[in-house]
């Protein structure tokens, strides 16, 4: 059998066996694409610093620590997927975008400054407009 195939093969079993894992876990999911990215990013953020780790050190390196993110990755991928399939999905009302800081992405409850409208972000301390949707 093709050495290829083998490889591929084991990756995909891998891949279904971290999603009924995460089903188990967590149940079936039907989160809107937003929070799906936001997800997925996490995961990437995780396979990047394996990857960082094993090229210059650290404790969370390694070829086993990056297939196991990549692993966890590919599965995210997956569920986005499974959940568009499926049609259940409704937009989050937490996760508008128009009320993401622009400096650093929170959508954390915000709190008013002085200016009518203006938003002040309790992580970065950021105040800004949020986006008018025009």
């Amino acid at each position: 059998m093709n050495t290829v195939k083998n490889d591929a093969s084991q990756a995909l079993t891998d891949v279904l066996a971290e999603r009924a894992r995460q089903d188990k876990k967590w149940g079936e999911q039907n989160h809107d694409p937003f929070t799906y990215l936001v997800i997925l990013m996490e995961e990437i953020g995780e396979l990047s610093q394996a990857s960082l780790q094993t090229r210059y050190g650290g404790r969370k390196g390694g070829d086993g620590a990056i297939r196991k993110e990549a692993i966890h990755t590919a599965a995210v991928a997956l569920a986005i997927v499974e959940c568009l399939d499926r049609k259940r999905w409704a937009w989050s009302k937490e996760t508008k975008p128009d009320e993401m800081c622009p400096e650093c992405g929170s959508i954390e409850e915000k709190h008013g400054c002085m200016t009518p409208g203006k938003l002040v972000c309790q992580e970065c301390g950021e105040d800004y407009m949020p986006n008018s949707g025009a």
